[in-house]
């Protein structure tokens, strides 16, 4: 994960914390039983502290939030106007679940070299053609891609 997705991560997680009333955080509280021990549980007073418990749980990263969008769900009464946050945070960086930054810098690097041979290169690296049309759109000329967007 990149330090601006972890940073727009933990902005998001404010953002919504933000928006959670003391009802619904009860609500979510007791979604988590289970999954948070019942004393972890007792300590949380605020969203943060929830996120922090389901995070060292593994029940929250920036790369996974489907939990987080259960506990809206089923937790918040006003949850539209939060799931819509996140389902924008999950676009943007959904496109790049999955792919290592080395193996994007490297994607980057031979569209930079090859010029339009890289298409065919970059399949047998075992890119996702997602990614490499994206580096298309990126850049159409190909002569220097400079910024994959994620």
């Amino acid at each position: 994960m990149s330090d601006i997705q972890s940073q727009e991560f933990r902005a998001l997680l404010v953002k919504i914390s933000d928006n959670i009333e003391p009802d619904d955080l009860k609500k979510m509280n007791l979604l988590c039983k289970g999954i948070i021990g019942d004393r972890d549980r007792s300590k949380i007073k605020s969203p943060i502290d929830l996120f922090d418990e389901l995070e060292k749980k593994q029940k929250l990263k920036a790369s996974d939030v489907t939990f987080l969008i259960y506990l809206l769900e089923n937790g918040c009464k006003d949850h539209h106007t939060l799931l819509s946050h996140l389902r924008s945070y999950e676009r943007q960086w959904s496109s790049s679940k999955g792919v290592s930054e080395e193996k994007l810098y490297l994607a980057r690097l031979l569209s930079e070299k090859l010029g339009s041979n890289y298409k065919m290169v970059l399949r047998h690296t075992g890119l996702p053609d997602e990614h490499i049309e994206r580096l298309a759109e990126d850049n159409p000329r190909n002569s220097n891609l400079g910024f994959i967007r994620m």
